[in-house]
This record gives structure tokens, C-alpha cells and sequence, in this order.
């Protein structure tokens, strides 16, 4: 049987490629490496808080920024949040049945308040690279309250998502490679010129609030709103 031609108005329309594996290119997004294999199918996912950025949050990234260098060139983390998972990876099939269930098991926790106190250095697992972040100080009970919430979820889809001893933050701002002991020589400078900062912007002993009203899992390129109390 002969094939019917292409409409004309769909031949130039570019035919999608699909490819078995996609070479991870780190200049393509901030020097970051792909913790998992790239495989059709496979879903890199998370859960976290968002943050809506600011003019003093600008302000601050500025000051740090600047404050390191010319020694460490340190850049601003896009779409900063508190992580509430480590990745992990959903089967696609997986995805609809998933975010009902988690949506179902976090629904009844109430909305709550978070407050960041400090400035610290952190690693990424695979320790090439080094952020600084502001650590929670108020709302790390509501916090592990919602991890014990979504274990279960989590357990039926045998996902291994949990840091042993989560210590939240937000990072802000990031450098690539192993730097934290040069960052940590001068952190104290560093506090200091940040609560100054904080001070005359009005501030009182918190760096920064979230009001937090639902979470986000993010999963490939979908957002999906995890909406609380």
C-alpha cells in the first residue's frame, strides 16, 4: 500500500528525536552533574518550599558576592528553596498515582512560619560544589513533622528520598569545587557584615520569612502544587 504524503503544512515542522542517552553537558546549567543516569522513562523529582525572591534578598547575594571577591567567583543560585527531599527518580507511569497520594498525606498538615537566623557552608554530596545558606531557625518542627508525613507515600513507591539528619536551609549563593574550609576562614567577617546589613535594612534577628502554604514536587519539567492546611 503506498503512503499517503504530508500535509504540506506539517512538513516543516521538525521531526522529534528521542534519544537512549543524553550526554550531560555541566557548562549547559551552572557546572552542576547529573546525579542519575539520564533514561527514558526516568523522572528526576524532588520536594521543597519555594522562595520568592526580593529586593533585600538581591541586596544580599550581592553583598556576598562581592564580599569574596576576586579569590572565589561566587554566583547566585537560581529559584532558591528549602529541599524537604533529596532527588529521586519516579518511574513516569508512576507520576499520576504518586502526587494523589502525596498530595492526600500532606492536605491536613497546617501552614507555618520559617525564619533563618545564620549563614553557613554547604556541600552538595558529591562535593564539587559549595553554597552558602541560610539556615532555619524557626519551623524545623513542622518541617520533620512533614517528612514523618510523607514517608509513607514514599515507602510504597520504595524510594530512598531522606537525609539521615536533615539540617534545613536555603542556599543563595554557590561556587564550583571544594572550597568550604577557604569560605569558612573568613565566614565570621562574613556574619558580621551580614547582620549589619540586616540592621539597617530594618531587620530584626531574622535573615529572612517564608510563609509556607503548600510544597512543590517537582518532577522532570512538572511543578505540581502539594497545597497544606
Amino acid at each position: 500500500m503506498q503512503r499517503l504524503p504530508l500535509p504540506e503544512q506539517f512538513q516543516s515542522i521538525p521531526k522529534r528525536q528521542i534519544d537512549d542517552y543524553v550526554e550531560d553537558d555541566p557548562d549547559k546549567h551552572e557546572g552542576r552533574l547529573r546525579s542519575f543516569p539520564h533514561e527514558r522513562g526516568n523522572w528526576v523529582s524532588f520536594v521543597y518550599i519555594p522562595y520568592k525572591e526580593s529586593y533585600d534578598s538581591d541586596l544580599l547575594c550581592d553583598l556576598i558576592t562581592d564580599f569574596y571577591l576576586p579569590k572565589l567567583k561566587m554566583r547566585r543560585c537560581e529559584e532558591p528553596h528549602v529541599s524537604l527531599t533529596k532527588t529521586f527518580i519516579l518511574m513516569h507511569h508512576w507520576i499520576d498515582q504518586f502526587i494523589l497520594s502525596v498530595k492526600s498525606s500532606v492536605k491536613m498538615l497546617p501552614r507555618f512560619q520559617l525564619t533563618f537566623d545564620t549563614i553557613k557552608v554547604y556541600q552538595n554530596e558529591e562535593k564539587n560544589r559549595t553554597f552558602l545558606g541560610l539556615k532555619v531557625n524557626l519551623g524545623n518542627k513542622e518541617l520533620l513533622n512533614s517528612l514523618e508525613v510523607l514517608r509513607e507515600p514514599f515507602r510504597d513507591y520504595k524510594l530512598d528520598a531522606f537525609y539521615q539528619d536533615p539540617c534545613f536551609h536555603m542556599s543563595i549563593v554557590w561556587c564550583p569545587g571544594d572550597v568550604k574550609c577557604q569560605i569558612e576562614e573568613t565566614l565570621p567577617i562574613l556574619r558580621e557584615k551580614v547582620n549589619e546589613f540586616v540592621k539597617n535594612r530594618g531587620g530584626r534577628n531574622n535573615l529572612c520569612t517564608i510563609f509556607v502554604d503548600y510544597y512543590i514536587c517537582k518532577t522532570g519539567y512538572k511543578m505540581y502544587k502539594l497545597q497544606l492546611d
